[in-house]
C-alpha cells in the first residue's frame, strides 16, 4: 500500500470512521437492549458490523486503487457500492427467519453508516494533504484591463 499523503489520509478517514462506528455501535446496542430486548440489541449488533464491514472494505478499495487510472477508480467505487447493496440485502434475507427483530437489524444498519461516515468527514476535514496547502511562489498576474487605466 502507498505511504503518499493521500493514501495516508484515506487509512486515517477509515480508523476515524471505524472509531465512530464503534462508539454508534455500543450506544445503539445498549438503548436497543434497554428499548427491545437482547434480540433487538442482537439485531442493531448485527446491523452496525454489517455496515461497518461494507465502509471500511470501500474505503480499502479506494485507498488501494488510488493510482489508478480515474475511469478505473469509478468503476470500482461503484462496484463497491453495489457489493454494498447486495451484503445488506443478504444480511436481511439470512436473519429473515431468525428471531432477531430485523427492525433493530435495519436501524443498526444505518446508525452504523452514519456513524463511520462522521469519522471519515471529521479526519477528511482534518487532513493535510501538501500539494493542495502549497502557495504560489509569484504574484497572481493582474489584470491587464485594470493595468491600462
Amino acid at each position: 500500500m502507498n505511504r503518499d499523503p493521500l493514501s495516508l489520509a484515506g487509512m486515517k478517514m477509515l480508523a476515524f470512521g471505524i472509531v465512530a462506528c464503534a462508539v454508534a455501535t455500543g450506544i445503539l446496542t445498549i438503548v436497543a437492549g434497554l428499548v427491545s430486548g437482547a434480540m433487538a440489541a442482537g439485531g442493531a449488533l448485527i446491523g452496525c458490523l454489517a455496515s461497518l464491514m461494507v465502509m471500511g472494505l470501500g474505503q480499502l478499495i479506494l485507498v488501494a486503487s488510488a493510482d489508478l487510472p480515474p475511469k478505473r477508480v469509478l468503476v470500482l467505487a461503484l462496484a463497491t457500492y453495489l457489493v454494498s447493496i447486495g451484503v445488506f440485502l443478504l444480511v436481511i434475507l439470512a436473519l429473515r427467519g431468525s428471531a432477531l427483530n430485523l427492525l433493530w437489524v435495519s436501524i443498526g444498519a444505518a446508525v452504523g453508516a452514519y456513524g463511520y461516515l462522521t469519522g471519515a468527514i471529521i479526519a477528511y476535514q482534518k487532513a493535510r494533504i501538501p500539494i493542495l496547502e502549497q502557495v504560489p511562489k509569484t504574484d497572481p498576474p493582474r489584470d491587464t484591463l485594470a493595468s491600462n487605466e
